[in-house]
């Protein structure tokens, strides 16, 4: 079965591949972040697993940019 690829507006992808980034750099900054006690919002391997499946999504989307 061939693979079916959707049409999206160029903006629209855009718009996608924006809130991608904006999510890694959160979580980039939630992973440097302490919370009072000295205990991180996001720890170090959570952080990459989270930034992984959210580049993999942009794989898929065709988004070879982030």
């Amino acid at each position: 079965m061939p693979e079916e690829k959707a049409c999206m507006p160029e903006e629209s992808l855009k718009e996608i591949e924006n809130d991608i980034r904006d999510l890694i750099n959160w979580v980039e900054v939630w992973n440097e972040e302490e919370k009072t006690g000295g205990t991180k919002k996001i720890e170090n391997e959570e952080a990459e697993k989270i930034k992984e499946k959210l580049r993999a999504i942009a794989t898929k989307l065709g988004i070879a940019t982030l």
